[in-house]
């Protein structure tokens, strides 16, 4: 059994797929620019390169070792002075996680983001899934 939460591990590895996915995809090479986390403490930080954050899901517990997960991906993106620029490397990044991930993408929205009050917002994207998972009980002695 894993040291770490089942859900943990599970962000991870979304984070990692999106992360390899951008980094192989040659047709659309700004997504190469892109950084993706699981911290979204780090989104100011990373918002003018453009930023991908794998948010902690929301979870259902249908039996005691079943449970589905909600997933939301949040996409922010520069520049903030021109959001026709930025609505492309957004649409570039959702074409490249919908057609060369496994995520079982249902929904993506609009949305923006403001990193202080007062300032102006960046064009963002939430993308969101739900996925079913069957955790393995182990006997203890």
């Amino acid at each position: 059994m894993s040291d770490t939460p089942v859900v943990y591990d599970l962000a991870a590895q979304y984070r990692d797929e999106i992360k390899a996915a951008l980094e192989k995809d040659g047709v659309h090479a700004d997504a190469k620019k892109f950084k993706v986390t699981n911290d979204p403490l780090l989104i100011p930080k990373l918002v003018d390169t453009g930023v991908i954050c794998v948010n902690p899901p929301e979870l259902t517990f249908d039996t005691f070792n079943q449970f589905d997960a909600e997933w939301a991906l949040t996409i922010v993106v520069g520049p903030m002075q021109l959001l026709d620029v930025a609505f492309q490397r957004l649409a570039r990044v959702i074409e490249v996680i919908r057609t060369t991930t496994t995520l079982p993408i249902e929904r993506a929205y609009p949305d923006s983001y403001r990193p202080q009050d007062g300032q102006g917002a960046y064009a963002a994207y939430v993308i969101t899934f739900t996925h079913s998972y069957e955790t393995t009980l182990e006997e203890t002695p």
